[in-house]
């Protein structure tokens, strides 16, 4: 359907999607894109510029990593400085890491090359095929309908309570509205007692009625001697 479109067709179509917003039309040119032969510097530096998933540059990354010749004065020029450190670390590595035979461990390598690339953490399923002494990584995407990891427990305290943050609020909540009604009761029970107390005042066979009365006749002496 697109095969009259050309690699500078694509780019513009990348390049202006990226700056209009249109997400769609820019996952169709980067999959257009990985049908086309382009040089690991331009590939790189073209994805590093409108913000491409990294996980499609991992088996470029590798190759940059892996060859013989370091990269050129214009090859790092294109890179820009952040990303040609990054390759001297990997290419360092990779020195340092080779087994007896030349050969490196694919899934050390895999892991190197996310690590100093600063490939996305989700976990992405690769394929790594060994060709003619050099090896080749496919990565694939993950499946778009796993299932989320379940939600981190909270800390009280220093120690694990085995329940979800809202799960504590609910409990907080809970808890407030029971010491809310407490405080209610506890209310209520003093103006019950009150009211015995004044309940008690009147009757006369209680002792607070007794002393009522002695309070009475003590006031009523003093006002018999004013």
């Amino acid at each position: 359907m697109y095969d009259e479109a050309t690699l500078d067709d694509w780019e513009t179509i990348l390049t202006l999607s990226h700056r209009w917003f249109f997400p769609e039309v820019k996952q169709l040119a980067i999959r257009e894109l990985q049908k086309q032969e382009m040089a690991d510097v331009k590939r790189i530096a073209l994805y590093h510029e409108f913000g491409v998933d990294r996980t499609l540059l991992i088996p470029h990354y590798v190759a940059l990593c892996e060859r013989e010749q370091p990269l050129t004065l214009d090859e790092g020029l294109t890179l820009e400085m952040e990303t040609t450190v990054m390759v001297a670390w990997g290419r360092e590595a990779v020195l340092s890491s080779r087994l007896a035979d030349g050969s490196l461990n694919p899934q050390w390598l895999l892991a190197m090359v996310r690590d100093v690339f600063k490939v996305p953490p989700y976990p992405v399923e690769a394929v790594v095929t060994p060709i003619n002494g050099d090896t080749t990584i496919t990565p694939t995407h993950p499946k778009q309908d796993q299932a989320p990891p379940p939600p981190a427990k909270d800390t009280v305290n220093g120690s694990n309570t085995g329940a979800s943050v809202s799960d504590i609020n609910c409990q907080s909540v809970q808890l407030t509205d029971s010491t809310a009604l407490g405080n209610g009761n506890n209310a209520d029970d003093n103006d019950q007692d009150e009211q015995e107390n004044d309940t008690g005042d009147e009757q006369p066979g209680s002792a607070a009625g007794q002393r009522q009365q002695n309070k009475r006749k003590i006031k009523k002496k003093k006002a018999g001697k004013s």
